[in-house]
C-alpha cells in the first residue's frame, strides 16, 4: 500500500483529520437545497449526526458499546456513505466478541471503497482473525504497523498471534518494539516475559520482571510474579528472598508467600 501523509500523523491527528474530512463531506451542500427553509433543515441534520456521533464515541470510551452500537446504526441510517461512522461500528461490534462476518464485511467494502486508515487495517487484521483467516489477519497487522509504527493495538494483536502459532522469537521482536516505544505498557512487557519464559529465555524474562518492579517498586504483586518465576524456573533461592520481602511488605501476609517452597528453601 502506498504511503500517505496520514500514516506519518500521531494517531490522535488521525483522527481528528478524519473527523474534520467526514465533517466537511457532511456539509456539502445537498442537491434541491436551494431555499433557506431547506438547507436550514439539512444543516441540522448534519449537525445532529455529528453530535451523536460524537456522543457514540464518547459512550464507547465509557464502555457502553451497545448502546453506542445503536446510535451510529442510526447515524449510518441518515448518512450511509460515512466511512468514518461506518467504521466506528464495525470496530465497536469486532470490540464486543460478537459475530465477526458482518463487521470484517463492512471495513472490507470500505476497502475496497478507497476508505484505508491502520485502525481500519488492524480491524480488518482482526475480523480475519477471529473467522480464522490467520494468515490476512497477520498482513494486515503488519500492514497497520507499517503505516503507523507507534499504534500499540496491531503490534500487540499481531505478537498474540505469532505467539499462538509458536513464532516466539517474532512474537519477542513486536514486544520488544512495542516497550520501546512506551515503555509504560505494561501489558506488552508482561507478555514480552511471558514469551521469553515461553521460549527458554530466562534471563531476558527475568531482566523485564525487575525492570517493572523498578517502575513501581511498591506493587507487591510484581514481586510476587518475580518471586513465582524463580521458583517456577528452579531458582529456590531466589524465590525465597523475593517472596521475603514481599512479606515485608505486606505484614498481614507474612509467612504465607513461601507456603510453596519446599521447607529446606523457606
Amino acid at each position: 500500500m502506498g504511503e500517505s501523509v496520514f500514516s506519518k500523523m500521531p494517531f490522535r491527528l488521525v483522527k481528528a483529520a478524519a473527523v474534520a474530512i467526514a465533517f466537511a463531506v457532511l456539509f456539502t451542500p445537498m442537491a434541491n437545497a436551494d431555499s433557506p427553509t431547506v438547507a436550514s433543515s439539512a444543516y441540522e441534520v448534519r449537525q445532529n449526526a455529528l453530535a451523536q456521533f460524537n456522543r457514540a464515541t464518547a459512550l464507547i470510551s465509557d464502555g457502553k458499546r451497545a448502546e453506542a452500537s445503536a446510535i451510529l446504526l442510526n447515524v449510518i441510517a441518515v448518512f450511509p456513505t460515512w466511512n468514518l461512522a461506518r467504521l466506528e461500528y464495525a470496530a465497536n461490534e469486532l470490540e464486543m466478541d460478537g459475530d465477526a462476518e458482518k463487521p470484517l464485511q463492512t471495513i472490507t467494502a470500505l476497502a475496497v471503497e478507497g476508505f484505508t486508515t491502520p485502525r481500519s487495517l488492524y480491524y480488518q487484521g482482526m475480523g480475519y482473525e477471529r473467522t480464522g483467516n490467520v494468515q490476512s489477519a497477520e498482513k494486515l497487522y503488519y500492514a497497520s504497523i507499517t503505516a503507523k509504527p507507534d499504534y500499540f493495538e496491531p503490534r500487540f494483536a499481531l505478537a498474540r498471534l505469532l505467539k499462538k502459532l509458536g513464532r516466539l522469537d517474532d512474537a519477542q521482536g513486536q514486544l520488544e518494539s512495542a516497550v520501546a516505544i512506551d515503555q509504560n505498557l505494561f501489558s506488552a512487557r508482561f507478555l514480552l516475559i511471558d514469551v521469553c519464559e515461553s521460549s527458554g529465555k530466562l534471563t531476558v524474562a527475568e531482566m523485564h520482571l525487575k525492570i517493572i518492579i523498578g517502575m513501581r517498586p511498591a506493587n507487591l504483586y510484581d514481586r510476587y510474579r518475580l518471586a513465582k518465576f524463580y521458583e517456577r524456573n528452579g531458582m529456590l533461592d531466589k524465590a525465597r528472598e523475593q517472596y521475603e520481602i514481599a512479606d515485608r511488605m505486606s505484614p498481614s501476609k507474612t509467612g504465607r508467600a513461601t507456603r510453596s517452597l519446599p521447607p529446606s528453601k523457606r
